[in-house]
């Protein structure tokens, strides 16, 4: 059962955690156990915004082309959902941009491309495409690969291995915007685009209806990029920076509120060594700060978004550290001396300096 259930859940219960659409669990336990102390098992969940904004979607018996409404320049009369964004393209700072296929009652496919330095057509390509339903799709041939498509024909966003006479057209998607050469791409007007895609993890003959999808809409996703001077970590797709000034924790802590982040929060092993490489490529000799601290409750320390760092889950806590020396050490940061090992430190202290974290 989900924890969002509003159900009063009774030991020995079990529930998932589910974030709601547009978010992921950035944090905490999926599934939480309902103990006898009357407790929860696990650490509190936490959804993030994934950040994904929408630019286009695709609206079916508009009469006007998805490729002709795409574009359309500021201004000009489009019929499908359109955010101005697109017109403002090059001047985004576009991380990634992804086309999500939505088929009701079915799982959505995705394709994700690298969208860095790109105007609104050239993203749209084989050598920036990043991942995809399709596993041979940068090893078989293709005719088309393009989002103009086959303008005679009418085919857009189409990515079509080849042809040989209607029966044997083979490919992995293609917006049939009101052709009529073959059968398999005819759709009556209020049904248009004909968004098809490939059930299969290959491509598929258009022809084959039981491995051909056929899509209710096509939606374009953008995500920007970091900030400046912040450097993108992919496997939890944040944005970390090493700040060259000293700061005791508080202020430190108000920099990165104005970056719109946190101070930065090393959950696991990988964003630890990520930190320390990033933050020694600016000073390997000065303290610096992360987002923890037990300045509520003595001992219990909790990251910077709340979440307690529980026994037994990753630390890199110095030998005989945290041990609150002088009685007012209640704020975490990496000890260069002891091999960049984690150190408790008064947080007034205005020598470190500190690692911000933002949402990419």
């Amino acid at each position: 059962m989900s924890c969002n259930h509003g159900y009063s859940f009774r030991y020995p219960e079990n529930c998932t955690f589910i974030c709601n659409h547009g978010y992921h669990l950035s944090a905490g336990s999926t599934s939480r156990t309902c103990q006898a102390d009357r407790t929860w098992s696990g650490s509190a969940a936490r959804c993030m915004g994934n950040e994904w904004r929408q630019v286009f979607a695709t609206v079916k018996g508009t009469g006007q082309k998805a490729v002709d409404a795409w574009r359309a320049g500021a201004g000009a009369s489009v019929l499908h959902d359109k955010s101005p964004l697109v017109e403002q393209w090059g001047s985004l700072g576009i991380k990634l941009v992804k086309v999500v296929l939505e088929t009701y009652g079915e799982e959505d496919l995705e394709m994700i491309f690298n969208g860095e330095n790109t105007d609104k057509y050239s993203w749209f390509s084989q050598s920036r495409l990043l991942s995809s339903p399709w596993s041979d799709i940068h090893t078989e041939p293709k005719n088309f690969f393009s989002l103009a498509g086959e303008v005679g024909r009418k085919r857009t966003f189409f990515i079509n291995r080849s042809y040989n006479g209607c029966p044997l057209d083979f490919g992995w998607l293609v917006l049939a915007e009101a052709g009529t050469v073959c059968t398999w791409e005819l759709a009556p007007p209020d049904q248009q685009p004909y968004i098809l895609f490939s059930r299969k993890t290959t491509y598929v003959n258009w022809n084959n209806g039981p491995n051909v999808g056929e899509a209710d809409r096509m939606v374009i996703y953008i995500k920007k990029g970091c900030p400046d001077g912040y450097v993108y970590y992919q496997p939890n797709q944040l944005c970390y920076k090493a700040f060259n000034q000293r700061s005791n924790y508080t202020s430190a802590v108000a920099t990165c509120s104005s970056d719109g982040g946190t101070l930065a929060m090393p959950r696991d092993a990988g964003i630890n060594a990520f930190l320390i490489n990033l933050k020694n490529a600016v000073d390997d000799t000065a303290k610096f700060w992360f987002g923890m601290t037990d300045r509520v409750t003595e001992g219990r320390w909790v990251w910077a978004d709340g979440v307690a760092l529980s026994l037994g889950h990753f630390n890199r806590w110095s030998p005989g550290q945290p041990n609150n020396a002088f009685g007012n050490e209640n704020c975490a940061h990496y000890w260069t001396e002891r091999g960049d090992m984690w150190n408790d430190l008064s947080c007034s202290d205005p020598t470190p300096k500190f690692i911000c974290q933002v949402a990419s």
